[in-house]
């Protein structure tokens, strides 16, 4: 039996633990992290699941930690610190260090490619870590980029990799299992969209240069429509901005072409992907590690159009699943590394590379093959369902997350700390003393 902590409540604040569903507000990796914490914490070898912080939490089998209390909570032979949705350590090793008792670190990976993610992970390698933690990451690919990442921060710091990061495990990430569906066609009566044609949609959060570049997608659309009829909808959270900007670079298309759906609910989101033929999602942000409104449409029997790109080569197989848009990478100049380092002018490309350049004509192509072929969209549709629900089910991502923290803690010594990798406890608060007129003692 394990007692868990965490410092959820950093990403999920305690009224977004409920059962009504999260939002539109909220992006994949939050989703994510509440719904692999509430089924870990409902795991039969979970004695408790503790969050950091003295709000109280509406969630079963939840609660909350003091700081205070965390102290005592490490000293248990059977604890473990459990981070979903972020694969930093340095936080959690601090308060093994200081508290002086041993417990296993582990992370769940979600993003790399974030310029600002340079700093936290110096500081993880700094701080250092122990045999026994472990970083879980959503696939190959992922794992790949991330111990290649770990390799250079800890060459630059002078550190030993053994001594210095946690070992790399593979999980596949998943989603929560489909309760109901809606008939392809009474879908699309509720939603007001054509009965009759394919239907194409994009769902995730409508931030330019994101999860998409409007106009370049906008473009290689309207090329498409030359070719062969079909209605795209663009879904997720977005700002009036985004909304606008979206219709703005839409005008290309044909009247009747295009509709935009901003802040979609759950519900309405889960009936668009019941009556949708085609799912795109043209992603080159260099942070995408996995995928989960792709699997979520695989789910659906939606045919999926993706670039073959990042962590998406772990999702989808190529004539398989669905098709993948080829990729080109441009290797970066001296230049674009000082810049990505430093973040220096990177306001779009923190978030997209300017090197990763998705081959418009072969986007183009591909949409109007699915278009113009219901039967390959018909069988990659149905084959895409059986693996999400044989790989991408979150509820075996759970349980196979609860076997690595106890592996881990069976690795673990739980025997007190004698200093810490650290060298000594941290005392940053008492510090400030020296600021004051007098000390109490």
């Amino acid at each position: 039996m394990l007692d868990i902590a965490s410092y959820l409540l950093e990403d999920l604040l305690p009224f977004q633990f409920r059962d009504t569903p999260i939002g539109p507000a909220y992006n994949g990796r939050l989703v994510m992290a509440k719904t692999t914490a509430e089924l870990v914490s409902n795991d039969s070898r979970i004695n408790a699941f503790r969050v950091i912080g003295d709000n109280p939490i509406n969630s079963e089998g939840i609660s909350s930690l003091p700081h205070s209390d965390v102290a005592h909570w490490a000293s248990g032979a059977d604890a473990a610190w459990f981070e979903p949705g972020r694969h930093y350590w340095w936080r959690s090793a601090i308060i093994r260090d200081t508290v002086g008792h041993n417990f296993p670190i582990v992370t769940m990976l979600h993003s790399l490619g974030y310029p600002e993610q340079l700093v936290p992970l110096m500081t993880c390698v700094s701080v250092g870590a122990r045999p026994y933690d472990v970083i879980v990451a959503p696939g190959p690919r992922a794992a790949a980029l991330l111990e290649e990442q770990l390799d250079q921060v800890c060459n630059y710091l002078g550190r030993d990799r053994s001594e210095a990061a946690p070992r790399v495990e593979v999980i596949p990430y998943g989603v929560g299992p489909v309760s109901s569906r809606t008939h392809k066609t009474e879908a699309k009566r509720n939603l007001d969209l054509p009965i009759e044609g394919t239907l194409v949609t994009f769902v995730g959060r409508m931030v330019d240069g994101d999860k998409i570049e409007f106009e370049r997608t906008m473009d290689a659309l309207a090329k498409a429509r030359k070719s062969c009829d079909f209605t795209v909808v663009f879904a997720g959270a977005a700002s009036e901005a985004a909304e606008r900007r979206v219709i703005e670079v839409g005008r290309q298309l044909p009247d009747g072409t295009l509709r935009v759906m901003p802040n979609i609910t759950d519900s309405h989101k889960e009936m668009l992907l019941d009556a949708s033929d085609i799912f795109l999602s043209p992603s080159q942000t260099v942070s995408e590690m996995f995928g989960l409104s792709i699997v979520e449409a695989m789910q659906r029997e939606c045919a999926v159009l993706c670039s073959g790109w990042g962590g998406y080569l772990d999702v989808v197989e190529d004539g398989v699943t669905g098709l993948e848009i080829d990729i080109v990478f441009n290797d970066p100049t001296p230049a674009d590394e000082l810049a990505y380092l430093t973040n220096v002018g990177f306001n779009t490309t923190a978030r997209t590379s300017a090197n990763v350049a998705i081959q418009y004509d072969d986007r183009a192509a591909k949409l109007v093959t699915l278009v113009r072929n219901p039967e390959l969209r018909g069988r990659l549709g149905r084959e895409a369902r059986l693996v999400a629900e044989q790989k991408f089910d979150v509820r075996s991502t759970a349980v196979r997350v609860v076997d690595i923290m106890l592996e881990a803690r069976d690795e673990c010594d739980s025997s007190d700390l004698e200093g810490g990798s650290a060298g000594s406890p941290l005392k940053m608060a008492s510090s400030f003393r020296k600021l004051a007129k007098a000390s109490v003692e």
